[in-house]
């Protein structure tokens, strides 16, 4: 499960706002799917704005120690998938708008994506009591 992003993106919406809807879902869906394992990732990288670097890095936080010891969710941030020398990498990502106005590299690119598929496969395959395929 990956959400918050576009919530952080707001400027309207604060971190503490995003944390309590990710909660709010990850609970609901728990009560719905008891049974069911949830891989939690961080809000991943942008370069929109510092205000939003930040919102995303505190919900990461309290998402990483909230989630730390739980029985149905494992929280995984793969940030440092996306970075080249410590920073973000604009080139993982894409501008998924259509009409040409510029906007900021929120969306993996194919690249990216296969990046993203790497950086969760050990943590699928042991939630699943499977062997690390990327190996």
């Amino acid at each position: 499960m990956m959400i918050g992003t576009n919530n952080t993106h707001q400027a309207c919406s604060k971190w503490y706002d995003v944390l309590a809807g990710e909660i709010a879902i990850i609970d609901e869906l728990h009560e719905r799917l008891p049974i069911t394992r949830i891989l939690l990732l961080g809000i991943f990288l942008s370069n929109v704005n510092a205000r939003k670097t930040e919102e995303d890095a505190r919900v990461n936080r309290a998402l990483s120690l909230l989630y730390a010891k739980s029985d149905f969710v494992t929280y995984l941030d793969i940030a440092d998938t996306f970075k080249r020398d410590g920073k973000f990498d604009p080139s993982l990502f894409y501008d998924s708008r259509p009409n040409g106005i510029a906007a900021h590299e929120l969306h993996p690119s194919s690249v990216g994506q296969r990046k993203w598929v790497e950086a969760i496969e050990p943590a699928l395959s042991a939630m699943m009591g499977d062997r690390d395929k990327s190996k």
